[in-house]
């Protein structure tokens, strides 16, 4: 047993009699152990395991009991502490936390789920990290629970060290560097047949994938953090200091760059004017250019894609899309053009606004550079998703196990369930029961069924308690704008048919399949997202009125209730209820 001192408010006159040694050997763990499970500094561990306990936080503590399991008065025998500690702990806020929903499941988001476990920034003498995360999963549907004050911490912390221009850059390089080694795998898996890979080849591009998966969510995952609204808290201070209205702060946002969909659609455009094709028939001219057109497939076969569904490029659907501008030339010019002028007229706009206000360069660089980086993420990751399913396809085709099923597997379970080690019935409980996934530090717990269920109802009911219980929802102005019409709940693909003309799209978050949508809606609303957002960007380029970040429009508006969007203000008000 160790005697020290503990800090964290309490003082320095509590003798305190730490268990830490003896828990260890409980365990059978060495200090790098709990380090690299705690994500703990290994010094401090060395420190407790030693005897050196001077300044150690409760939070310390703490957290080794969450991922052991145990608890405080298991490694801490000082009765006077722990109830000073426990009287002190009382009076915190009730865990405060940020929803994430959408189509997505447990094997497409383990890359991003374990960084978030071992993210960490330091300012000052604090570590700053996303805190813990739960995940809960079920059919082809999951949700994210995210701590909101670790969040916050992550993104002011992140801004106030790299708003400076050359960190920022050689950290998007870095983040740059990973997603090249993504792209490669991506590309190199359409030159393989899936069936015709043994065990040892599987095994490798599953390594090769994972590895790169590490680099670059290691270096673009803080994104996610400025979603809690602290770029428009950073963006409301820079406009108040410039004096920008609100329209300046929208040019001076927007990234300069195209979004992946509209590159999508520029080299599908590049492909007829490169044709040079007076003809409209679309047999022809992909006919004609099947070298290009394959190139093409390849190149962007996981745009229509989400992290749940795998769509690819069909020739029927290519026949479609070059039969709108065959047909009808006067279409396929002013589309063109305006791409292809597309980053020298967002130039235009931002000088406009900056020789309007004096101003020597854009104010708001930053947001308007994460616009695109989250866009470019965005890309990156579904090229990811395609060759995670390449190698879920790989081992369908091994094991029998049904691709659906199998998405269910962790990153620790692929080897066994190659060796056949995993039954199919498991994996489908997972999927029809639900599973929810703990993740704190290098360490994470699966929780399957009733169990998975019922924490996910504390978690809701945690949420809940944070609701507003009136009829005006707010959130953050991402499109200005007023509209008023029916609420239609939106949340997969399957809802999709029910959205009509004129009516306000309310879902968790856009993503590129729900553009059609957008545009035929009066106004868009999500619970989740920053100014970068997805829904943002889209939503100003269409001149919808959007509030996002709303954290439970979905929960408080019905389906089919009248609404009122105020974009100017931030507000949705409900007029009346179904």
């Amino acid at each position: 047993m160790i005697a020290g001192y503990l800090s964290n408010g309490l003082g320095k006159n509590n003798m305190a009699t730490i268990k830490l040694a003896e828990i260890a050997r409980k365990l059978g763990k060495s200090a790098t152990d709990i380090s690299r499970d705690t994500g703990i500094n290994r010094n401090t561990i060395n420190a407790l395991m030693k005897g050196s306990v001077e300044d150690v936080k409760f939070s310390t503590l703490e957290k080794i009991c969450k991922i052991y399991n145990i608890q405080i008065s298991d490694i801490l025998d000082d009765v006077d502490v722990l109830n000073k500690h426990q009287a002190k702990s009382k009076q915190k806020n009730v865990r405060k936390l940020y929803k994430q929903e959408g189509e997505i499941v447990p094997f497409t988001c383990w890359p991003w789920a374990l960084v978030a476990g071992s993210f960490t920034l330091k300012r000052d003498e604090e570590i700053i990290d996303f805190g813990q995360l739960d995940l809960y999963f079920k059919g082809d549907y999951g949700i994210g629970y995210w701590d909101l004050n670790s969040l916050k911490n992550v993104a002011s912390t992140f801004y106030a060290f790299y708003s400076d221009k050359d960190k920022y850059s050689k950290l998007y390089g870095k983040y740059l560097y990973y997603s090249a080694e993504i792209e490669d795998i991506y590309l190199e898996s359409h030159e393989i047949v899936s069936r015709e890979l043994d065990d040892v080849q599987i095994r490798s591009i599953f390594e090769k994938l994972k590895s790169a998966y590490k680099g670059f969510w290691d270096y673009s995952l803080f994104i996610d953090a400025f979603d809690t609204g602290v770029d428009q808290e950073r963006i409301n201070q820079i406009a108040k200091e410039k004096n920008l209205d609100k329209k300046s702060v929208e040019v001076l946002t927007m990234p300069v760059e195209m979004t992946f969909a509209d590159e999508r659609k520029y080299a599908f455009l590049s492909l007829i004017e490169d044709a040079s094709i007076s003809t409209k028939d679309a047999e022809k001219f992909l006919g004609k250019n099947k070298d290009a057109i394959e190139q093409y497939r390849k190149k962007f076969d996981y745009y229509k894609s989400n992290y749940t569904h795998i769509k690819h490029i069909t020739l029927e659907e290519m026949k479609d899309e070059a039969n709108k501008y065959l047909e009808d030339k006067s279409v396929f010019k002013e589309e063109f053009k305006k791409l292809e002028q597309y980053e020298k007229d967002k130039h235009r706009e931002i000088d406009k606004v900056l020789k309007k206000l004096q101003l020597k360069e854009n104010p708001l660089w930053f947001f308007s550079n994460l616009t695109y980086w989250r866009e470019h993420r965005k890309k990156v990751n579904l090229m990811g998703i395609h060759a995670l399913d390449f190698i879920l396809s790989a081992i369908e085709d091994k094991t029998g196990i049904q691709k659906k099923y199998l998405r269910y597997l962790s990153f620790d379970e692929v080897d066994n369930v190659i060796k056949g080690l995993i039954p199919s019935s498991t994996l489908e409980n997972r999927y029809n029961e639900g599973v929810l996934i703990t993740i704190l530090g290098n360490s994470y717990k699966i929780y399957e069924g009733a169990e998975a269920n019922s924490i996910k109802k504390d978690l809701e009911n945690i949420l809940s308690g944070e609701t507003n219980k009136t009829k005006v929802i707010t959130g953050q102005t991402a499109s200005q704008g007023y509209a008023k019409g029916i609420a239609r709940i939106i949340l997969t693909q399957e809802d999709f048919s029910r959205f009509k003309d004129g009516e306000v799209l309310v879902t968790s978050m856009t993503r590129p399949e729900f553009v059609p949508l957008m545009k035929k809606s009066a106004a868009i609303v999500t619970n989740e997202g920053g100014i970068t957002c997805h829904a943002a960007i889209v939503s100003r380029e269409l001149g919808k009125p959007c509030i996002i970040g709303t954290k439970d429009a979905t929960q408080m508006i019905k389906d089919g209730d009248m609404v009122e969007v105020r974009a100017n203000h931030g507000t949705v008000r409900i007029l009346e209820t179904k």
